[in-house]
């Protein structure tokens, strides 16, 4: 996550796909897909999350039971 300035660009967080097993991922999977993407997408926006202190506000989903998860601001 990154933004521009005159200054020159500055990076917020980063997070990569090859960082998804040591967090639980399943490496049969492969870390090239809509899958990986996704779950790399989620770690950046916990990680971002986590650097404004902003985690506990947005716990997101505790249990997975396939029910839709909205989050009211």
């Amino acid at each position: 996550l990154a933004y521009a300035t005159i200054a020159g660009d500055v990076v917020v967080c980063a997070a990569y796909a090859h960082e998804l097993p040591k967090l639980g991922l399943p490496g049969p999977c492969g870390l090239k897909n809509y899958a990986a993407a996704y779950a790399t997408g989620l770690l950046l926006a916990r990680r971002v999350l986590t650097k404004f202190g902003l985690s506990e506000a947005y716990t997101g989903k505790e249990e997975t039971d396939g029910e839709l998860y909205t989050v009211e601001v």
